[in-house]
């Protein structure tokens, strides 16, 4: 049977037609999905780190910006630890005084406590033996030299009384003196907390990576003063990167924790990685009066080789949350 032109002409049309049919059907294949298959387009991004300074001080050195990539321990920046140094140099000497300071006052208070109880013991055995004398005198026959012997030992006595007194006073002196010391030992006790905290903030100067990632912002610059523990820059944790979406109620209501999901990124469009919903928002995004209502939703990536999923990259994702349902492949997400 001969094909006439016409004939050949029909067909190839047909096949032309069949062809770009299919074609167009994979082209848009995101707003004819079938059910069970949801799109949604997002943007790479990854669990926050904090670039920590592990100690008090002025930053020396930092040499990352955003964008760079850091391995894990990788020293990043330096702080200037010339001033804590001398704080806790100044707050050494300055516990060491009021330690000497206490040593002394507790050891002039022995040796004065055990004189004042030595000079009041003593003045009253001699007391004790001058009234001896005076009972004895009484008892002898009253004379004119015995007379003048009593007068001078009543004398002795009140002098005496006087010197117990005295000793007395000096103990009650020295009791309260013990008010002074506990004001003393108030003392060392803060400056020995504040010395204590000193030498606990004298971390490592050195400002290290605490995971492989990448920095997306600088917090403080060189100059600035951290805290301890304050973070300097953040960064991304590349083994924790995830696409980020803004969806609609309505299909965060089709969604659930650990569906399964195939991600394709703008500059890798031909390389399907494959994901998991691992976070759906339980409140809706703040946005402008009368706009739409939108929920933040995370599709962590199973696994991240190369470092394909750099946070700030556009990605297109498909989730399926029937699983009756085959995967479908989006020839061209991003209508390049």
């Amino acid at each position: 049977m001969q094909i006439t032109a016409r004939t050949f002409l029909i067909i190839w049309l047909g096949l032309i037609a069949l062809l770009g049919g299919r074609y167009a059907y994979d082209f848009w294949l995101g707003s004819e999905l079938p059910p069970g298959l949801m799109r949604a387009d997002g943007r790479v991004d990854g669990d926050p780190i904090a670039l920590q300074a592990d100690m008090p001080g002025k930053i020396a050195s930092l040499s990352v910006k955003e964008g760079d990539l850091v391995e894990t321990g990788q020293t990043v920046g330096t702080l200037d630890i010339c001033s804590i140094q001398t704080s806790l140099e100044q707050a050494q000497r300055d516990y060491d005084k009021l330690m000497a300071e206490r040593e002394r006052i507790v050891s002039r208070r022995g040796i004065t406590q055990q004189k004042a109880a030595v000079a009041v013991e003593s003045a009253k055995v001699s007391m004790f033996k001058a009234l001896s004398k005076l009972e004895r005198l009484d008892a002898e026959k009253p004379s004119a030299k015995a007379r003048a012997k009593r007068q001078a030992d009543e004398s002795e006595i009140v002098r005496l009384a006087g010197q117990v007194k005295l000793a007395e006073l000096a103990q009650v002196k020295i009791k309260g003196e013990d008010d002074g010391l506990n004001e003393l030992e108030g003392r060392i006790a803060d400056a020995g907390h504040g010395l204590a905290k000193l030498r606990e903030s004298m971390g490592d100067p050195a400002i290290k990576a605490p995971a492989d990632g990448v920095v997306t912002r600088r917090l403080l610059n060189v100059g600035d003063n951290a805290a301890h523990g304050q973070a300097v820059a953040e960064m991304a944790d590349l083994s924790r990167v995830f696409l980020k979406l803004r969806l609609p109620k309505e299909q965060v209501a089709r969604l659930a924790i650990g569906l399964p999901a195939h991600v394709w990124l703008e500059r890798t469009p031909d390389t399907t990685l494959k994901a998991k919903v691992g976070y759906i928002a339980e409140a809706p995004d703040p946005g402008p009066a009368g706009g739409p209502t939108l929920y933040t939703v995370r599709l962590y990536f199973d696994s991240n080789p190369g470092k394909l999923a750099m946070p700030g990259q556009t990605g297109a994702a498909l989730i399926r949350h029937d699983e009756r349902v085959a995967w479908r492949k989006l020839r061209n997400p991003f209508g390049g």
